[in-house]
């Protein structure tokens, strides 16, 4: 059985130089229903367009080749001018 599950990340964190060790683990990412309206009238994706993506297959809870995944996240941040993406947060988050 397939489903469809959304994460949506705190920003601030995941793509800043920010430390993100004292954060608390529920304020890193946030499941969201993916039917529902998510996205922010100031996010810069749905202003200008900007936004790189990344998605992974997740067997038994564990996602299938996250460090390659998020080595891609941060090249194509880094061709599009935008913030390097904190691997550290994002990896546990």
């Amino acid at each position: 059985m397939s489903s469809i599950v959304l994460g949506m990340g705190n920003g601030a964190v995941m793509f800043g130089d920010r430390d993100a060790s004292n954060v608390p683990d529920d304020d890193l990412i946030q499941l969201v229903n993916p039917a529902a309206v998510n996205i922010s009238a100031f996010d810069l994706s749905v202003l200008r367009g900007d936004g790189i993506f990344e998605a992974t297959t997740v067997f038994k809870g564990f996602p299938i080749s996250l460090e390659n995944h998020l080595h891609r996240l941060s090249d194509s941040a880094r061709l599009m001018d935008l913030p390097t993406p904190n691997i550290a947060a994002i990896t546990r988050g």
